[in-house]
C-alpha cells in the first residue's frame, strides 16, 4: 500500500480494485466491533477537485472528508474519496459523474457529496446522492451575488438529495422550510488525540484565533476588544485578504501569524488561554473544535452556538463591547477559565469524536437505503 499524491483512499473488494486501478491508495484502519448481520457499505465521498485530500494547509471541508472516510473504514465500510483536479469544481463534478457511472457492479451504494458545486450539478443531472451542507448561506444575511447564488444552489440540492445532513440546528431549521427530506443534524468531528493542552505553560494572558484571514472572520472585533486588557491576541491563518491582515497588525497587543503549519497551530493552541471566534458567517467551525480539543474556553459569535455548552460565552452580533466584557472576565478569573477549559476538552472527546460522527452518518446512509 502507498499514499497517493492526492491522498485518495479506498477499501478492498471490487470497489477497492476499481479505486486502485485509477491510481488511488488503499488505507484501512483498525475496525470497531460490529453486531452480527452488519452489512458493510461501499461509500464514495466526493471532494471538489480543487484542494488535495488530506489538505496540507487550510482546507476544512477536505479535512472533514478525509477524517470521515477513515472513521467509516474503522466501522468496517469500504470508502473511496474522489478528488481529481479538473480545472474547477463543476468540471470535476462532470468527471466524477462519468466515473461513477462506469463502475458497473462495483459501484458505490452511497455517494456522499459535501460541496455546493458538485451537489448542485448532481441535483440537475444525477446520480442520486446524500449531501452534507458546509454552506453558511442558510443562516447568514449577506446579499451579494455569491451569497444569493449559494442559497439558490443549496435550496436546489435540498430538494433533490436523498438525504441531507446539516451541521447545526440553525441550518437544519432553515433547510426544513425548503422541502425535500428532513435534514439530520450531525456536526463536524475532531481527533482530540492530536491536541494536547499544556496547562502548566499557560500564562493566563493569551487569546487566540485560527482561520482564514478575511473580513468575514471579524478578527478586528477582538483586536479592538483586547485593547487595554491584560492580554495579547494572536491571529493564525492563511491570508485571503492581505490588506485586512495588515490592518490587524496595526493594533497594539495583536500579532498576525501568516500561513502557519498545522504543527505550529497545535503548539500555540496548547499554550493559549482563550479561543476567540468572532466570525460573522460560519456553518460549523473546525477551528473552534480544535480549540476545544486543546482545552480552551470559547468566546464566539452566535455561529458557535452548537459548540458552546458550559465551555464558553456566546456574543450575539459579535460586538466589541460583548467580546471585551467576556475576555476581561476570563483573563482575570483563572478558576472560571479553568472550569470552561476542562468542559471544552470533555465535549471534544465525548460529543465530537470522529467515531461518534461516523456512527451518526452511517445511520443516515442506512435510512436512505432502507427507504
Amino acid at each position: 500500500m502507498k499514499d497517493a499524491a492526492l491522498g485518495l483512499c479506498a477499501g478492498h473488494g471490487p470497489f477497492g480494485h476499481r479505486a486502485q486501478r485509477t491510481g488511488w491508495a488503499t488505507r484501512l484502519s483498525t475496525r470497531v466491533h460490529q453486531p452480527k448481520g452488519f452489512l458493510a457499505l461501499r461509500i464514495a465521498l466526493l471532494g471538489a477537485g480543487t484542494i488535495e485530500i488530506p489538505p496540507q494547509g487550510y482546507g476544512a471541508v477536505e479535512r472533514v472528508i478525509w477524517e470521515l472516510s477513515q472513521a467509516l473504514q474503522r466501522r468496517g465500510h469500504e470508502t473511496v474519496v474522489l478528488n481529481k483536479p479538473h480545472g474547477g469544481e463543476y468540471r470535476f463534478a462532470l468527471w466524477a459523474r462519468r466515473e461513477l457511472s462506469g463502475w458497473g457492479a462495483g459501484r458505490p451504494e452511497v455517494v456522499h457529496v459535501q460541496t455546493t458545486g458538485v451537489g448542485y450539478l448532481f441535483s440537475k443531472l444525477g446520480p442520486e446522492f446524500i449531501y452534507t451542507s458546509h454552506s453558511p448561506y442558510w443562516i447568514d444575511s449577506r446579499r451579494d451575488f455569491s451569497a444569493r447564488w449559494g442559497r439558490h444552489c443549496e435550496r436546489a440540492i435540498a430538494r433533490k438529495a436523498r438525504g441531507f445532513i446539516a451541521l447545526s440546528g440553525r441550518i437544519a431549521q432553515a433547510v426544513s422550510k425548503v422541502g425535500g427530506h428532513a435534514p439530520q443534524v450531525i456536526p463536524n468531528g475532531i481527533d482530540a488525540d492530536q491536541f494536547s493542552p499544556l496547562a502548566h505553560e499557560r500564562t493566563g494572558k493569551t487569546v487566540l484565533s485560527v482561520g482564514k484571514i478575511s473580513r468575514v472572520k471579524a478578527y478586528d472585533v477582538v483586536a479592538k476588544a483586547i485593547q487595554g486588557l491584560p492580554g495579547t491576541y494572536y491571529v493564525l491563518g492563511d491570508v485571503q485578504d492581505k490588506e485586512y491582515a495588515e490592518e490587524l497588525e496595526e493594533y497594539l497587543q495583536v500579532h498576525v501569524i501568516r500561513n502557519p503549519s498545522n504543527e505550529e497551530i497545535r503548539k500555540r493552541m496548547a499554550r493559549a488561554d482563550v479561543f476567540a471566534h468572532p466570525s460573522r458567517s460560519e456553518a460549523f467551525s473546525i477551528a473552534v473544535l480544535e480549540g476545544m480539543a486543546s482545552g480552551l474556553p470559547i468566546v464566539g459569535s452566535e455561529f458557535c452556538q452548537d459548540q458552546v455548552d458550559g465551555n464558553g460565552i456566546i456574543i450575539e452580533g459579535s460586538t466589541v463591547e460583548g467580546f471585551r466584557d467576556a475576555l476581561r472576565d476570563l483573563l482575570t478569573d483563572p478558576q472560571r477559565r479553568e472550569r470552561m477549559a476542562l468542559r471544552s476538552r470533555a465535549l471534544a472527546v465525548e460529543r465530537f469524536s470522529w467515531d461518534k460522527v461516523a456512527e451518526q452518518v452511517e445511520r443516515v446512509y442506512q435510512a436512505v437505503l432502507d427507504g
